[in-house]
């Protein structure tokens, strides 16, 4: 039995340098600097879309972005947003890359726990040993360890869908706003001004956060799915084997119930937007964005009935089981 303590340490040190590789510090690090990004987006947004009303008062009327660019004030403010793009895909690599190596320090980890366990079970002497000991104090570091960056990992579903878009639909947001620069040119009863509460910074605000806890119920079901079939996997092979590390609360129904929580504050998010739906009825029905309106609405509708079928699903197969 000495050989397995021995091989167990040297499996423990073999692993380490993947295991601090990255950090939970480093990814909380990367999602800070993300969201600080993000605000100084949304100002630069607002930025470039008073820069092309500006170019439009100023004479530019037509559709093409090279007509806007010539005025130094539109193209000063695009080039500080297109900076802000450049940053936002190298950060979101950054912090993708951080999260994928967490991911697999931790399955690694995980795995070389379970032996540990396994091991420590076995183990019939009571006799003091030195070697033992050290198995089981490394065993006990490794589960913290795993729990910190399974939670490292985890970071990345805190990132919402608009950045994961935002590179590929920027061409899409220039033409925007440069549409709602020459709206001006309208005729005055083509001009009804939206409602401050469905505009995009208050319904959109819904929208996003809609989407944040769909994707995150969705996570965490997706979580519970790993878990189960990891669970039969190792099962299959040895039924009476310990799959999780001792000391790591994780079983199906807590991924299930972990959603459960988030979906109450969707349903929130959702009560809220249906409330300004039937608020302003009147006023959607004359607005020439009625359309996009809508589909606002229908896209937070639709995440709710995605998540409760999410976690009906999930909590079926859960207590499969349990």
């Amino acid at each position: 039995m000495a050989d397995d303590w021995t091989k167990l340490v040297a499996a423990y040190k073999s692993l380490e340098p993947k295991l601090t590789k990255s950090s939970l510090e480093d990814c909380k690090d990367l999602w800070k600097g993300l969201q600080s990004l993000d605000k100084a987006m949304e100002a630069h947004e607002k930025k470039l879309g008073a820069a092309a009303i500006a170019a439009y008062e100023a004479g530019v009327i037509s559709k093409k972005l090279a007509e806007f660019l010539k005025d130094k004030g539109f193209a000063d403010a695009k080039k500080q947003l297109d900076g802000d793009r450049k940053l936002l895909v190298t950060d979101l690599k950054d912090l993708l890359g951080h999260c994928d190596t967490c991911k697999a320090g931790a399955a690694a980890g995980a795995d070389l726990a379970s032996q540990m366990a396994k091991a420590l079970a076995a183990e019939k002497s009571k006799d003091k040993n030195p070697a033992r000991d050290a198995v089981k104090k490394l065993r006990l570091d490794l589960v913290e360890t795993v729990r910190a960056l399974t939670e490292a990992n985890n970071i990345r579903f805190q990132v919402p869908k608009y950045m994961t878009v935002f590179d590929s639909q920027y061409d899409k947001l220039i033409d925007h706003l440069i549409a709602e620069a020459l709206k001006k040119g309208k005729d005055p009863e083509d001009q009804l001004e939206v409602p401050q509460p469905l505009t995009d910074k208050k319904l959109g605000a819904l929208v996003k956060e809609a989407a944040r806890y769909g994707g995150s119920i969705n996570a965490s079901i997706l979580k519970k799915e790993e878990f189960e079939a990891k669970l039969k996997k190792d099962q299959d092979k040895n039924p009476s084997s310990q799959t999780v590390p001792a000391g790591m609360d994780t079983t199906p129904l807590s991924y299930v119930d972990k959603a459960k929580r988030t979906f109450a504050k969707l349903e929130a998010i959702a009560a809220e937007a249906e409330a300004l739906k039937k608020k302003f009825k009147a006023e959607i029905a004359l607005l020439k964005e009625k359309t996009e309106i809508l589909k606002q609405f229908k896209s937070i509708e639709l995440e709710v009935e995605k998540a409760k079928s999410c976690i009906d699903e999930g909590t079926v197969s859960a207590k499969k089981i349990t």
